[in-house]
Order: structure tokens, then C-alpha cells, then sequence
């Protein structure tokens, strides 16, 4: 039996064991008033309202949006419990239909009964009655009429360990040792999570995570620095080694002598501790040191330093040549790591080489790095490479000639997510349905979210897109590799669970498991091996399209042999595809290779925004030096400047008009300054101590849709969100803009660019512009609709790859139905290639 399928049964048996534990007598049924059972070891007790008001209530505020809140009143559920010997470590919360794990912060659960207005308790109806994880001033998670509680108390045998990576030394040798235990601990069953506080693809995606295993009922235990990890984990180590944080790579970051010794513990099931450390936890833990250990027959030190100075390895690339010749068939010969230190933790879970070369940039890494693939080539048909490459389109190209597959990552816990059990007779199966009838009147519009060929997509939540509140209003093709639905199927039961049939998924970067570049440089049993990899996974995923990539990097690339990859479609089994056509016709059609329709994209692929001539000094009309003034008015404007260094009173009027009202942004004396201008008079908003050195400044003021609520005046300073209002019942909605500076507009302000269109209105103009009936609108970045939790950590500016939200996408269909009733219906990329493919077919032509 294997390790995956008893944890399966071990957690189903558990489950089954926690409900057989309640009588008959406490199963929920439907109550005439409200009745709250808590159930301890003292045995059953019984609460109504009543009962419960007269509990020690707390004032609850909760922020619904950056505008409104509401002060509940709520008991502590914790506080039930205080004549327990033992307080419980976790809460289980029932309602008739539902259930509702704590294992994280049960202190801040409460049962909210109510609001409190000047004091007042203001009780609710029973049906409204409800219990809720409350942290920060938001709602985490809350079940709706709850009518039992159950203590849990975590079992340390199974439970699932979780440390934040602010508790270990924040050098890379702390987090390479951290990474390396963790995915040691994690190889046989999923039992340790770290968080990040700040993923970079989206902050929030470790902490989500949690968050979500909480929901699927583990215990879930907190522990703290490298010392908790050993003393919790010991027997999953045979020993200690020492390195130290030596032989830095190309960014000064990454530490050789750490990577190697973290690939040794991976092989010998040891901890890897910075030096100095591992005498105290020696001493503490009983683990002994590894004076030495054997390696594919050789015999190394456990102090890492002095067997690489024994060795004469003295530079990063010596350490990675050595792992390479020396101890290569030990480790995983299907798959290597690249360039990501920050998945180490997977890296050492499977076994995988890590090296972190520049395969394209330098002469002395590309030799190395021809060696590296060429001995997966000649152990695979098709090989796997994890991570990163120094250069997207030559990188590829090199790798993709050998039969290798780019898997990018760039998030930890992989070693816990791939090993995560979900019910293994989960059928994966697309909610997506067809949202029209075809009809050859109709524009048809798609939207696609990118990054399609990648790991790191989905487990940062399609960059926070997946968490926005607007998700599921339109179609949205979303990127996720066929393949995860076996290498990580939590987290690919979790977004086939939680999606709606607007949500639709597909592969990209030319195959189901990965990015590649299939060509005629790539040896045929290479193709024809991904090619089934994709017709299994694509079946196993409910997965029918693929997005292909090639970019003709070099000449030998031959992707106008469209009976190449026509060949290779077909034996993927797809029902179509899209892509750039790279034979000097640029033309938006559907074309068949090897029966298979493929749609050009050629046009429509990570638009750049654009600045739409209102915003610079030739459009101003300057009033003396010291105020510029632009009287078109809109009700959006985008402003992106350089501000030189100065002390003089400097800033930005916004939707101004001929009376004098607006809104003003300025620096003066050290602070930075947001007033409402009614008549030209100021009346202070908000105002903050803020440096005025010189300083890259974007401003922002929009009402431009029904869905924008509130006039929000938005100002980023050096990608850093300084202010955010948004304003309620604004006296102005729209009007122009002025820059004013006491030191001369044209000397403070520099290099001005900016626009009148959101990116959303931006991409509204393209679909309307165009003059074909089946419009790719969008194939780009998509990620959170706040700019500062995804990669780019701020919008946008001019000549910015343009970032686009769940938001974005229904306030592009709001402006469509406006403009244009019942003309453009946006579907998703099946539908779409379908009415495409039979249009085109009938007509010649997708105009």
C-alpha cells in the first residue's frame, strides 16, 4: 500500500470515527428559537439567547470596505470552555448544513449575536445569529446559525506544523536550512508549512493556504525558529551538518556552499544548520553531528565548509560543477531545479539538483549547463526543469532542444501541496458552460488570463485574481497546467471545487505539463512523448485546449511546418488551440493543422498601456510658471512623474472645474496632504509625515463605471501606496486636472506622461476598435485588483505591461452592455474556438 493512499484512509477514518462520536440525541435539528450546544468533558450544555446575552459581550469592528464598517457584539467561544482542566486547541462549529474548522486563532472566534451602537446591544433575528474567526478588522472565515460546539484537542503525531520564516535567521543559510527540513519532513506525508508574509507573486498565498487546510479539518500547531523544526522533527533525520552562508552566486543572495548542503541532506535525510547552531541543537536534541557521511561512494564531511575547501572548490560555479560530475546519478533523474531558491524545500523533498547558472549569459555556465540537460536526454524521452531560467526565449529554446520541460515555480510549501490527500475518487470535471447560443450576428469576445504553463500561478491564486469578489460575473479563461491534477491535486481540487461555471481552465506554453518549445529542433520521441503526457493529463483535467507557445527565437525554429505541430496536436488529443502564427501573416483567423483548429492570437498578447495624449506639458495650459492647468474633463485620470528634489509647496489638483471644486494631493514641510477643494477652498482629508527626497509619483483619481461606487484618489510613491481614499458622496465625479509647484511646474515636474482610460477602458476601445467578430480582448497578466498584493506591487504605468483583475473584466462587460447592447457576448475559449472555427469555415473569414 502505498504512503498516500493510508494517509487517504487515515484521515477518511478519522472522520468517520469524530462523527460516530456524537449520540444520535446531539445531531442538529431545526429549532423554533435559537439553542447553542456546547459540548465538553464536564458533559452538555444547553444556551439560548438569553443565556448567551448574558456572557460577557465584546464590541466587534469589522471593515466591509475601505468606506463601511460595522461594530458587532459577540461572545468569546473560547470563553465557553473556562471551567475546563484543559482549554481546547481548536474549535469544530456546526450549523444544520455545515461545518466549520478552527485550528488557527481559536482565542479570536467568536459568536456574534448581534451589533453594538453607542454601547447599545442591538440584538439580531435568531436566523441571523452567527460565528466567525475575526482578526484585523475583517471576517476570515463564519458559518451562518451555528448549533453546536465541539473542543478539539490536536494530536502532534499528525498534526500539520506551520512557522513563519520571520522566526529563523533571515540570511540565506537560516531559510536554506529551513527549506531543506521542511522538505525532508514533508517526503513522506504533508506535515510542515512555512509562511512567507510575503509571497511574490501574491502576498497573501501562504497564509491563504493555511487557511484553507484549517477548512479541511487538520490540527494545525505553530511552532518557532530552526530549533522548533529539530526538536519537533528529529526522528525524521539521521543527523546534523554544518555550513556556512558561502561561495555567493550571481546576486549576492544565493549561497553555493548552502544549496550544497542542502542537495547532501536531501540524499542522506540529515539537517543541514548554520554553523554555530548545530553544536546547540547536537546538545539539545541528542542528534548526533555527522563527523562524515557516504555519497554515491564517496565519503564526505559534515562540516560542509571544510570538505568544499578540502575539495578546492572556492566559487559558486565550482560547487555546482562538483555536485554535477561527482554525485549526479544519486540524485532524481527526471527532473533538475533551476535559478529558485525559493522552492527549495521541493527541491529537497524529490531529490533534485539545484544549480543556479546562467545557461544563456555565460560561456563557462552554458558548457555546464549543455552537460546538465544532456544527461537528462539521454535518462528520459522528457525531463522536467523546476524553476527558472537566466533568459525566457533562448533559455527556452536551449532547454526545449534536449526534450526538456520548464515547470516554473517561484512559491514554497511545494513539498507540503504535492503531497496533500484529496479523496481518490475525485473525478475532476469543468463547471464551465456554454453561456450562449451561436449566432452569427454577434461579436464574441474572450478574455485569457496568462502565465498558463505554470505551477506557481496556481498556487499563488492566479496572483490574488482567484480571490477577487467579481470572479464568476464573465467568462475568464484561466491558466492552470493539466498535469497538477496529479502532482498537486489539493490544490487543483480547490480551484475545480470553488469555481463557477464562468470560470473556465486550460493548459499553456505549449503543452499540459509545462512550458516548451516545440520545434523541429526538439528530437521527435521528445514530441511524441509530450504529446501522450498531454493526452493523459488534458483527460484527466476535464483540460480541451492549449495555449501554444514559439516566439522563432532562431532561425532553425520551425514553426511555419505547421504539419509539425499539427502532428503534435492531434496526438495531444485537443480540441484546439491558440497562438501566434509566425508566417508574416498577422490576420486574426482560425487555420486546421492536423485536424486541429487554431486560432492567431497575433494581435492580442500582453497589451502595454498607453498614454492617450492629455497628460503631458504640451497639453497643459500653463497659468505663469507655477501651475499648468488640463481643462478636458473625464472621470479618470492617470498622471505618472518624476519629482525632482525640492522643498517648495508641490502637488496635483484633480477633477477640477471652472468653480473651484475638486480634490488636492500635495507636499509641503515633510508631510504629503489629500484635501477636498469646494470653491477653491481646502478642507483637509488626510495628512501624513512623508520624505521628500526625489521621487517616482503616480497619481490616480477614478469614477469611471457603475461599479465604482466612491470617487477613489489613489496616490504611489516609489510602488509604495501612500494614500487610498475613497470618497463618499463625492461633490465631483469628474472634471480636468492642474499641477502647481512653487519652484516652476516644468522644473518639479519631470518626464510627464499619464491617461484619461483606465486599463479596463483601454481594453474596452481595442474590442470596440476591432473590426473582427471573434476578438482575443485580452491575453496578458491577471491578479489581484489591489496592485500592491501581486507581483507588480503598484499599477501600472505608461508603457507598463497592462494588469488586469476579475473586476477589470466586468467593468469592460458593464461598459459594453452600455455602449453596445446585445453586440458583444464574451464566452469562454472552448465556446469561442467552436463559433470561430464553424464561422470562419462558412464564411472565409473572421470579419
Amino acid at each position: 500500500m502505498s504512503k498516500r493512499i493510508l494517509i487517504i484512509i487515515i484521515v477518511l477514518m478519522a472522520g468517520f470515527l469524530y462523527a460516530c462520536s456524537r449520540d444520535d440525541n446531539e445531531q442538529p435539528t431545526p429549532e423554533e428559537g435559537f439553542v447553542f450546544r456546547v459540548h465538553g468533558t464536564a458533559g452538555l450544555e444547553i444556551h439560548d439567547v438569553d443565556s448567551l446575552a448574558g456572557l460577557t459581550l465584546r464590541s466587534l469592528t469589522v471593515d466591509h470596505s475601505p468606506v463601511l464598517s460595522t461594530v458587532y457584539a459577540g461572545i468569546r467561544l473560547m470563553d465557553l470552555f473556562a471551567a475546563e482542566s484543559t482549554l481546547p486547541d481548536g474549535l469544530q462549529v456546526i450549523s444544520l448544513d455545515a461545518e466549520m474548522p478552527i485550528a488557527i486563532d481559536p482565542a479570536y472566534v467568536y459568536l456574534v449575536m448581534g451589533n453594538m451602537q453607542d454601547g447599545q446591544f442591538i440584538p439580531f433575528d435568531n436566523a441571523d445569529i452567527f460565528a466567525a474567526r475575526i482578526r484585523n478588522r475583517k471576517i476570515e472565515v463564519m458559518i451562518e446559525r451555528p448549533t453546536d460546539l465541539y473542543p478539539r484537542i490536536f494530536d502532534p503525531d499528525h498534526a500539520i506544523y506551520y512557522i513563519h520564516y520571520n522566526s529563523v535567521p533571515g540570511r540565506y543559510d537560516g531559510h536554506t536550512s529551513l527549506r531543506a527540513m521542511q522538505g525532508i519532513i514533508n517526503r513522506a506525508q504533508p506535515r510542515l508549512l512555512t509562511l512567507t508574509g510575503g509571497n511574490p507573486f501574491f502576498r497573501h498565498s501562504d497564509d491563504t493556504w493555511l487557511q484553507i487546510i484549517e477548512a479541511a479539518g487538520y490540527d494545525l500547531i505553530e511552532i518557532f525558529g530552526l530549533e522548533g523544526v529539530l526538536h519537533t522533527f528529529k526522528d525524521h533525520f539521521n543527523g546534523i551538518i554544518a555550513f556556512k552562508d558561502n561561495l555567493k552566486s550571481y546576486n549576492q543572495w544565493v549561497s553555493a556552499e548552502s544549496d550544497f548542503a542542502l542537495m547532501m541532506a536531501s540524499l542522506v535525510d540529515a539537517a543541514p544548520l548554520p554553523f554555530g547552531l548545530h553544536t546547540v541543537l547536537e546538545a539539545e536534541t541528542g542528534l548526533p553531528f555527522l563527523e562524515t557521511f557516504e555519497v554515491a561512494g564517496h565519503t564526505l564531511s559534515g562540516d560542509i565548509t571544510s570538505y568544499l575547501q578540502q575539495e578546492g572548490i572556492t566559487d559558486a560555479y565550482g560547487v555546482y560543477e562538483h555536485v554535477f560530475n561527482r554525485f549526479r546519478t544519486v540524485f532524481n533523474r527526471t527532473a533538475y531545479m533551476s535559478l529558485t531558491s525559493e522552492v527549495m524545500d521541493y527541491a529537497a523533498s524529490e531529490q533534485m539538483m539545484f544549480f543556479d547558472l546562467k545557461m544563456t549569459q555565460s560561456e563557462r555556465d552554458r558548457a555546464l549547463s549543455e552537460d546538465i540537460n544532456a544527461w537528462f536526454q539521454a535518462n528520459n524521452t522528457h525531463f522536467s526543469v523546476y524553476g527558472w531560467v537566466d533568459h525566457e526565449s533562448s533559455a527556452l529554446d536551449f532547454i526545449s532542444k534536449y526534450g526538456g520541460v520548464i515547470n516554473v515555480v517561484g512559491n514554497g510549501n511545494l513539498s507540503l501541496l504535492s503531497r496533500l490527500p484529496i479523496d481518490p475518487d475525485t473525478v475532476f470535471t469543468q463547471k464551465a458552460e456554454y453561456v450562449s447560443t451561436y449566432d452569427t450576428d454577434k461579436k464574441y469576445v474572450t478574455f485569457f488570463a496568462s502565465e498558463s504553463d505554470t505551477i506557481k500561478v496556481g498556487v499563488a491564486f492566479q496572483h490574488g485574481a482567484w480571490l477577487d469578489p467579481h470572479r464568476g460575473k464573465v467568462p475568464i479563461n484561466w491558466g492552470l497546467i493539466a498535469d497538477m491534477s496529479e502532482t498537486f491535486p489539493f490544490v487543483f481540487d480547490y480551484f475545480y471545487r470553488t469555481a463557477t461555471p464562468n470560470d473556465y481552465f486550460y493548459s499553456g506554453g505549449g503543452s499540459a505539463i509545462g512550458f516548451v518549445d516545440i520545434d523541429s529542433q526538439m528530437p521527435l520521441e521528445s514530441r511524441n512523448s509530450i504529446a501522450a503526457a498531454n493526452a493523459y493529463y488534458l483527460a484527466l483535467a476535464d483540460q480541451h485546449i492549449i495555449d501554444m507557445y514559439n516566439d522563432r527565437y532562431t532561425p532553425t525554429d520551425a514553426f511555419a511546418e505547421k504539419d509539425l505541430i499539427g502532428n503534435y496536436l492531434m496526438r495531444s488529443a485537443v480540441f484546439g488551440a491558440f497562438t501566434r502564427i509566425h508566417d508574416g501573416n498577422t490576420s486574426i483567423r482560425v487555420e486546421t493543422w492536423g485536424g486541429v483548429p487554431v486560432y492567431n492570437r497575433w494581435t492580442n498578447f500582453y497589451p502595454r498601456r498607453a498614454a492617450s495624449g492629455h497628460v503631458s506639458f504640451s497639453a497643459l495650459t500653463m497659468l505663469g510658471t507655477e501651475r499648468g492647468i488640463q481643462t478636458t474633463e473625464s472621470d479618470y485620470w492617470f498622471i505618472e512623474t518624476t519629482l525632482a528634489d525640492t522643498t517648495a509647496k508641490t502637488g496635483f489638483d484633480l477633477f477640477t472645474n471652472d468653480a473651484g471644486d475638486g480634490f488636492r494631493i500635495y507636499f509641503e514641510d515633510g508631510r504629503v496632504h489629500l484635501d477636498r477643494l469646494r470653491g477653491g477652498a481646502e478642507e483637509p482629508i488626510d495628512s501624513r509625515i512623508f520624505n521628500m527626497s526625489g521621487r517616482q509619483v503616480k497619481v490616480s483619481i477614478d469614477k469611471s463605471t457603475p461599479l465604482d461606487e466612491h470617487v477613489r484618489i489613489m496616490l504611489t510613491v516609489n510602488d509604495l501606496v501612500i494614500i487610498d481614499h475613497h470618497e463618499v458622496d463625492a461633490h465631483v465625479e469628474r472634471g480636468g486636472f492642474a499641477l502647481f509647484s512653487e519652484d516652476g511646474v516644468t522644473q518639479t515636474f519631470q518626464h510627464l506622461t499619464g491617461t484619461r482610460d483606465s486599463m479596463a477602458r483601454q481594453i474596452y476601445h481595442r474590442i470596440v476598435n476591432d473590426n473582427n467578430r471573434f476578438i482575443v480582448a485580452y491575453y496578458g497578466f491577471v491578479g489581484s485588483p489591489d496592485h500592491s498584493l501581486s507581483m507588480y506591487r503598484s499599477e501600472p504605468g505608461i508603457q507598463g505591461v497592462i494588469s488586469l483583475s476579475p473586476t477589470d473584466f466586468y467593468k469592460i462587460h458593464l461598459m459594453l452592455e452600455a455602449s453596445h447592447p446585445g453586440v458583444y457576448q464574451i464566452v469562454n475559449a472552448y465556446e469561442f474556438l467552436d463559433y470561430a472555427n464553424q464561422y470562419q469555415q462558412y464564411f472565409g473569414t473572421l470579419r
